[in-house]
């Protein structure tokens, strides 16, 4: 379709955490890169549970030199609700101290957020105007505690979202102003009134193509409801290339064109969304395309520790010695010497070392799955990240199962051949 990455991918539209290579360069350049990604980073989940993966996140975050604060809905059956957290840089050089606030946007398996979204009928807004009343709701969830940890930070401060998160950032400027508000795939949030509010805010509102989400709830509704967006479009077109405040006549236009492209090359593919209007709002393509703008606002970059970009790895076997020490003996697993010349001592170390790859990602991958019935079957996933919380069918007794656990010795890559020890 085009030279800057575009996927039109269900599981990237509707888990946007399971394929992730996070911050797979280190730091970006680019503010707006930085928070696009930390808004992917804010889907990524205790699956099949809705609560953070605080782990994973922190993970990420402390290889780019952020601490982090989770502020998530309480008592919700599942940890279903609202989710942020707060990434905190501290540095000597005061240019170089910053926070950023990302939100969580719309999980399509959460029911809260599918009703917070639904929710169109408005509710006053303390700071003036009235605004969405789900999104409202769903930011009062973590407003009394994510406010304080956000006014005690020195240094610049970012809000970012992507969706429902977008909304929820943009209702948080309102209540907290931010040096800078990113927002990708953002709803209206309230109208005119509500607006008016955020004047002087500095902010960019990122609306890919045809991303239908971008587009609701409409302007005016029954009853005298009515919806309007805060700033301008940042609009990527396309071809993936971003320009602030293009008139309605070449969005139009473009959306037109990129709708008919997308019904010729992708929409008649197995995996791949049916249409465009939701397969631009996957967060993957408001990352690669802000990324790639080398116009956005420069990130004032600090030295990272040596190694803190993520480990980029593929389907292929590799030798013991392109893995570092340190990536075979964090994973848990019995490693051998990783010089011995044993052929079974190589042998051992080539599956473990497949088995550590598949854990970071690398795919697709074959599941062995045991049945109460005595079957074993395999299940092809695109990546391991995709299997806790699958649901799989027996083919000879039909009975179901979800994954609710993944054995080393049960998967492998889909081409290797191998099976893990």
């Amino acid at each position: 379709m085009n030279a800057i990455p575009y996927s039109p991918k269900k599981v990237d539209l509707y888990y946007p955490a399971r394929r992730a290579k996070f911050f797979a360069t280190g730091l970006p350049d680019t503010e707006a890169g930085l928070c696009a990604e930390m808004t992917r980073l804010a889907y990524c989940r205790t699956e099949p549970y809705f609560q953070f993966d605080q782990e994973q996140i922190a993970t990420v975050l402390t290889r780019l030199g952020f601490t982090c604060q989770f502020f998530e809905s309480t008592g919700t059956p599942g940890g279903v609700g609202t989710h942020a957290f707060l990434a905190l840089h501290d540095d000597p050089d005061p240019e170089r101290k910053l926070a950023v606030v990302a939100f969580r946007g719309t999980d399509a398996a959460d029911p809260i957020d599918l009703t917070d979204d639904a929710e169109f009928l408005q509710c006053e807004w303390a700071q003036g105007g009235f605004v969405h009343r789900g999104f409202a709701q769903a930011l009062a969830h973590v407003l009394p505690a994510l406010k304080p940890a956000v006014d005690k930070v020195q240094g610049r401060v970012l809000f970012a979202g992507h969706s429902l998160g977008a909304a929820l950032a943009t209702l948080l400027a309102g209540v907290r102003r931010p040096d800078y508000l990113y927002t990708f795939g953002s709803p209206r949030v309230g109208d005119a009134a509500f607006v008016a509010t955020l004047t002087g805010i500095n902010s960019r509102r990122f609306v890919d193509c045809c991303d239908i989400v971008t587009r609701v709830p409409p302007e005016s509704l029954p009853s005298g409801i009515k919806y309007a967006h805060h700033g301008v479009p940042y609009y990527i077109d396309r071809h993936r290339l971003i320009t602030e405040n293009l008139d309605d006549v070449f969005i139009g236009k473009d959306r037109l064109a990129g709708t008919a492209e997308y019904l010729l090359e992708y929409a008649w593919r197995i995996g791949n969304v049916g249409v465009r209007n939701l397969a631009d709002h996957a967060t993957i393509n408001y990352v690669t395309a802000v990324s790639a703008d080398v116009s956005q606002p420069k990130l004032a970059k600090w030295r990272l520790a040596a190694g803190a970009a993520a480990v980029q790895t593929d389907a292929k076997l590799v030798s013991p010695l392109e893995l570092p020490p340190s990536a075979l003996t964090k994973s848990g697993l019995d490693i051998p010497p990783i010089n011995s010349k044993d052929p079974a001592d190589v042998a051992c170390l080539q599956k473990k070392i497949e088995f550590i790859k598949i854990q970071s990602g690398a795919g697709p991958v074959k599941l062995t799955v045991h049945c109460q019935c005595g079957k074993n079957f395999d299940v092809e996933y695109l990546n391991y990240q995709s299997i806790l919380g699958s649901q799989v069918k027996c083919c000879q007794c039909g009975r179901e199962k979800v994954i609710t656990e993944i054995k080393p010795e049960d998967v492998r890559l889909r081409d290797s051949g191998l099976q893990v020890a």
